[in-house]
């Protein structure tokens, strides 16, 4: 996942946002998980000629050693299609990872007639806890991977959106580098095309629960009224691969506002919390965040109208809200408001229980670029890490910091967040995090002298206390 969204905004020839959410990683961007020991597992590229790029992994011990040689294991190489080449990073349990990417054998020309062009492919590796890769497969007929999990046994759950058709599609491979569910894997149908709105979660039994929207157009609209109806569904796949929600799944949300990109986590109990931002359709705009449970039989818990996040009776801008699960049946989710970065805990029954509002976790002064990155600290509390550049901060490069909060919302690092990385002419282009297993995070992000191109990987370990392990500015990656 997180995976994760950015909010672009092109004004002139400079690149701004103003969105906190998970990051639609491009394949320039690094990767992260930990290895169950303190030490973290990375994925990073470096550009060759041109758009040519070679793809490598690292394993860095709780010490800020490289385990896996000076340069890691070379995963792959290739061309790529610019931003939007995804790449997911998952444990095996032990020690050693999966890992999905895409892409073009050949450097791909766009102005090529449709038949003609280089089709990309898709890889997925698997690296024992040595560095030693065991098995490569390519997964046919797909054009990218949009999410990836564990299925908590060595093997993974894929998720990705069948361009062009109706359809959704999930394929399981075991630690053996086994496809279990059928050659083309299994495929969920919905009535409505609409671009990036799978999400995947873990169902908790080897299984995952997949979430997805619809927009459907009202054929007679009254005047100044909505045309379309916005829908959000949920199904579950079991362990076998069986659709265990009825054949067009859950009906969890029914609006004629817009929905923005939602987000699902795991509810710790065999179910899954999904969020989202509405608005309605005329102007001025106001924003609401909502959230709904649903349990592993596909019963809906919370509100019918999803239960209320953050509700802003006024024009106010409100970024895409992110969930991490509180291992308790709620969850944290957090969100962006004008530069601020925002979060309120839900209970297992969907009650706020930060303040009737929300806790301010960060106020930035004269943002212009922000994206956050969350995750879950195994203790029900969160850490969040997120970068940003203001108008004052534009020749300093971007600024990443990181925070972490406890179960009742107070922040347990420095105030403002522990500073991560602080660029000189360098912007933090990416960013991915992960927690480290024992109370902290992994971080690793790329930099570049523009906001388009990752030239250097960087990994940094925070421990639980908030104290950055592996030196001031972390470990280049990139050797």
């Amino acid at each position: 996942m997180l995976h994760r969204v950015i909010l672009l905004a092109l004004i002139g020839a400079t690149l701004f946002s103003t969105g906190c959410g998970f990051s639609r990683s491009c394949v320039d961007a690094p990767a992260i998980m930990s290895d169950n020991s303190g030490g973290a597992i990375s994925v990073y590229q470096v550009r060759k000629a041109r758009d040519a790029r070679e793809l490598s992994a690292q394993r860095v011990s709780p010490e800020g050693d490289l385990l896996w040689g000076e340069k890691g294991t070379l995963i792959g190489s290739g061309y790529g299609g610019g931003c939007g080449e995804l790449l997911r990073i998952v444990n095996d349990g032990s020690g050693g990872t999966v890992i999905v990417w895409r892409t073009y054998p050949t450097n791909p020309d766009s102005e090529s007639p449709t038949g003609e062009r280089v089709q990309p492919v898709v890889s997925v590796i698997k690296i024992d806890s040595q560095g030693k890769i065991l098995w490569r497969k390519e997964v046919n007929g797909v054009d990218r991977v949009d999410h990836m999990i564990s299925d908590g046994t060595g093997g993974v759950i894929m998720a990705w959106d069948d361009y062009g058709s109706r359809y959704l599609r999930l394929q399981k491979i075991d630690a053996e580098g086994g496809f279990l569910w059928g050659e083309d894997g299994v495929s969920i149908y919905r009535e409505e095309y609409q671009n990036d709105s799978l999400q995947l979660a873990g169902d908790g039994s080897g299984g995952a629960i997949v979430t997805w929207q619809e927009s459907h157009a009202k054929p007679w609209a009254e005047p100044n009224q909505p045309e379309t109806t916005s829908r959000i569904f949920a199904q579950r796949v079991n362990s076998d691969g069986d659709i265990s929600w009825g054949q067009d799944g859950v009906l969890l949300y029914v609006t004629l506002k817009e929905i923005s990109q939602t987000e699902v986590t795991s509810d710790g109990s065999w179910g899954a919390i999904v969020v989202w931002r509405q608005s309605n359709p005329g102007w001025p705009k106001l924003y609401d965040i909502c959230a709904q449970r649903v349990d592993a039989d596909g019963s809906i818990l919370w509100q019918s109208e999803g239960n209320p996040v953050f509700i802003r009776s006024q024009v106010e801008h409100a970024g895409d809200p992110i969930p991490a699960s509180d291992g308790s049946g709620g969850a944290i989710v957090f969100w962006e408001s004008k530069g601020a970065i925002y979060a309120q805990r839900l209970n297992s029954t969907g009650e706020t229980l930060w303040t009737e509002d929300s806790i301010q976790v960060w106020q930035g002064d004269d943002i212009t670029r922000l994206s956050c990155h969350v995750e879950s600290d195994g203790s029900g509390g969160a850490i969040i890490a997120w970068y940003y550049v203001g108008s004052a901060l534009v020749d300093k490069g971007e600024i990443l910091r990181a925070q972490r909060l406890d179960t009742d919302g107070r922040a347990m690092w420095l105030n403002g967040g522990v500073p991560v990385a602080i660029g000189v002419k360098e912007n933090c282009n990416y960013a991915a995090i992960s927690q480290d297993g024992l109370g902290g995070v992994l971080i690793t992000w790329g930099a570049g002298r523009d906001v388009y191109t990752v030239e250097k990987s960087y990994v940094q370990r925070i421990d639980a206390e908030g104290n950055p392990l592996w030196g001031e500015k972390g470990i280049r990656l990139d050797r």
